[in-house]
């Protein structure tokens, strides 16, 4: 660590932490952090900070953020002004001017500020400005926005959260466009041109992810735009969730917000800001805005700065040691407690392979349940690919066990069986668990939470299914007759006989007993299908979708057909106009498939 630099005579910012843990530690310009790392846990001194109304244009700062390994290097920052609001109203944006020192190439690596620089440390003299967090969505430039180090110091001020806190978080999406003054004030300041359509957006993560392939990772990357992330999904390294050994993070070094842990790790990377006291910020900008948190906090290492010409230049990092718990996910960073661990919501897959004669189980643990649902499929995917050794297509079952909790804090759970057939057959398993996962977890009812998923799946390649050909009708144990041509009333007695045919070409027939109800009459619908052919009920019934009661979608939901039910279903108009839906069904030894549909009169 270089000697200390004369520090600038003017108000520093109070702080709460600061005042407890004593005087400030004055930390020179030339590097971020105290020269000996202290343990994870320790009371760390904060650096000073530099109020908002100090920094003017024209001052030159320096920044650090990790280039390749772990150590940081610096660069060189101009403040171009602030721009007010320029973040949130009441959260100014400082707009600075980066480039490389000499014999340093921290900017050149991406040709501008690349995604994994959020949250990197910008000092004058002494004094943390800011952390670089913003910058053009339309690729690579110079140009950036700090978060004001002011703002991103009443972080340490919060209350950690209460796990009924870390429940009700939601996720938002900030978004910054830059006025037409601003653009030309930039390009005078600058000499370079701002486009006019430009956004100024805060910097997209570097998402770290284990255990999927490229469509995996596109996959979670849409999930993830859902639910307001601008990542840039990556081949990460799978990490164990943290059971003790923490280290400290260092400003300027990496930070990963992890998401889960195990087969599939799942974690955002980004730089520290800062460690004070027990806590440390990082980011400059939220992960998923969600407040109160409990993502993981570790470190990462970085292999190097990909200039990719689509999505544009970011950090390839994998993630390493814990530093601890990400308790707050806020506009103007996240912080983290360190030396805590974060919760576990397991996920457990269990994958028998019938050809190969082999079985692996496989986990994953998610440190935020409200990340079930994106988490949970893509670790079945992985798991299946791995149990199977390849891809494509398959028959299998499945057993599902969710378990999870009410508003109220009640326990609740759910176990249902499923038979499905594909042409790929591991990302249909999957797509089977993420369906059910977001009917429960979207649900209108109440806000549940999914502590737990196990699943159990037989895999075999053959495709077992047997699909629907065509339909016969005997009305009050008469002849059998295409269904068109009967006259049917309410009280009828019917024997329908399905034809199906397997995959070798042979024919089954299944009669099943169906009975009209006593004082039915108009249009109705026959469908007989497969299970799984006819949809979810909820695009015809909405109460089927257990709105206005939660347990009773849980009933629903257990009591769904499966892939390998042949089902009879007749829908009528009631007298109110709304539809009236009876089934039938029988299991079969093969997945069934396709439907035949005929219009009905009851008179």
């Amino acid at each position: 660590m270089n000697g200390h630099r004369s520090v600038p005579r003017r108000h520093r910012v109070s702080l709460a932490a600061a005042a407890v843990l004593g005087a400030a530690l004055v930390l020179p310009a030339a590097a971020p952090a105290a020269a000996a790392s202290p343990a994870a846990g320790d009371n760390v001194p904060c650096a000073p900070v530099m109020p908002l109304a100090d920094v003017e244009a024209g001052q030159i700062g320096t920044g650090w953020t990790v280039v390749k390994g772990t150590v940081p290097q610096s660069f060189k920052v101009e403040i171009l002004g602030v721009y007010p609001d320029g973040i949130a109203p009441g959260k100014d944006m400082i707009m600075v001017e980066v480039s490389d020192l000499p014999a340093q190439s921290v900017i050149a690596a991406g040709d501008g500020i690349w995604a994994g620089m959020s949250g990197s440390p910008v000092y004058i003299g002494s004094e943390l400005v800011g952390a670089v967090a913003y910058g053009f969505a339309t690729g690579p430039s110079v140009i950036g926005g700090l978060s004001p180090a002011e703002d991103m110091a009443k972080l340490l001020n919060l209350s950690s959260p209460s796990a009924a806190a870390v429940a009700a978080a939601t996720a938002r999406e900030p978004r910054t466009r830059l006025s037409t003054p601003v653009r030309r004030a930039l390009s005078r300041l600058t000499g370079r041109s701002v486009a006019a359509s430009g956004d100024f957006d805060r910097l997209a993560l570097p998402i770290a992810v284990s255990g999927v392939g490229a469509k995996g990772r596109q996959l979670l990357g849409e999930r993830l735009s859902k639910a307001g992330i601008d990542a840039r999904v990556t081949r990460g390294a799978s990490v164990v969730r943290p059971a003790g050994s923490f280290v400290t993070p260092e400003p300027g070094g990496n930070f990963a917000a992890s998401i889960s842990y195990g087969d599939v790790t799942v974690g955002g990377v980004g730089t520290t800001t800062w460690v004070c006291g027990t806590k440390a910020l990082a980011f400059g900008h939220p992960l998923a805005l969600n407040g109160p948190s409990s993502f993981g906090a570790d470190d990462a290492t970085s292999l190097t700065i990909v200039k990719d010409p689509t999505t544009g230049p970011f950090k390839l990092a994998t993630i390493t040691d814990p530093f601890g718990t990400v308790d707050q996910d806020r506009l103007s960073g996240i912080r983290a407690d360190l030396g805590d661990a974060p919760p576990a919501f397991p996920v457990i897959a269990v994958i028998r392979d019938r050809d190969l004669g082999t079985s692996r189980t496989g986990r994953t643990d998610v440190t935020a349940a409200d990340w079930m649902p994106y988490v949970a499929p893509q670790h079945l995917y992985a798991d299946m690919i791995a149990a199977t050794d390849r891809e494509g297509q398959g028959t299998a079952s499945l057993r599902i066990t969710l378990e999870g909790t009410r508003a109220n804090g009640d326990p609740w759970s759910l176990e249902v069986g499923d038979r499905v057939a594909s042409g790929d057959i591991q990302y249909r398993t999957a797509s089977e668990l993420d369906n059910l996962l977001y009917r429960i977890a979207g649900n209108e009812a109440e806000d549940v939470r999914i502590t737990s998923v196990h699943v159990k799946s037989t895999v075999q390649q053959a495709m077992r299914t047997a699909s629907v050909v065509r339909i016969r009708v005997s009305r009050n144990g008469g002849p059998f007759q295409a269904p068109d041509t009967l006259r049917l009333r309410g009280g009828d007695q019917l024997v329908i006989k399905a034809v199906l045919r397997d995959r070798a070409g042979a024919l089954r027939y299944v009669d099943v007993p169906f009975s009209i109800p006593n004082g039915a009459a108009g249009f109705a619908y026959l469908v007989v299908a497969g299970g799984n052919s006819l949809g979810s009920p909820c695009e015809f019934d909405p109460s089927s979708c257990g709105a206005g009661s939660f347990p009773k979608l849980l009933r629903q939901i257990a009591a769904q057909p499966r892939g390998d039910d042949l089902v009879v279903e007749l829908g009528m108009e009631g007298p109110d106009g709304s539809l009236k839906v009876i089934q039938s069904v029988v299991r079969q030894s093969l997945v069934v498939t396709g439907f035949v549909e005929t219009s009905l009169i009851i008179r």
